[in-house]
């Protein structure tokens, strides 16, 4: 992309050189999979078939290592996230810090519900199971004329 509009107008008319070409993601990929490769292959050359050996076996020890690790990094994020799993009720004053600010950084999901109506009992029984299943969603549930007056 030009850094002004008149550039890439200038540009459409012919009267600059088209911007060269930026290679995309699955060519940078390649290209370090070739080097990789290259690398490797010039690491094997002029060596014993024991140093191979051993070589390949130090090589499946580093990548399982590195998955791993990654793996384990992968699990702390995930429990990172899910750290929510339940309805939580709460009062007029917690409003704006666990609905609006909370938004912010997490999904949440708050019911303004009355006590005594079946149909407000049947949703929140439905969200107590989605809550365990989405536990990285906050779950909240408020009395309704607590939240809205009238």
């Amino acid at each position: 992309m030009s850094k002004t509009e008149w550039e890439d107008i200038l540009r459409k008319k012919g009267i600059l050189p088209a911007l060269p070409k930026l290679p995309d993601e699955d060519e940078l990929v390649e290209v370090a999979q070739e080097a990789s490769r290259l690398a490797a292959q010039q690491e094997m050359e002029g060596k014993t078939l024991e140093q191979l050996d051993e070589l390949e076996d130090d090589l499946e020890e580093d990548i399982l290592e590195m998955y791993r690790r990654q793996r384990i990094e992968e699990m702390k994020e995930k429990a990172a996230k899910e750290k929510f799993g339940e309805v939580t009720q709460i009062t007029k004053p917690e409003f704006v810090d666990e609905v609006t600010k909370a938004s912010e950084k997490v999904w949440v999901v708050c019911h303004l519900f009355k006590d005594g109506l079946p149909a407000c009992q049947i949703i929140n029984n439905h969200l107590d199971a989605l809550a365990r299943k989405f536990r990285a969603t906050k779950f909240l549930k408020i009395i309704g004329d607590q939240c809205i007056p009238n």
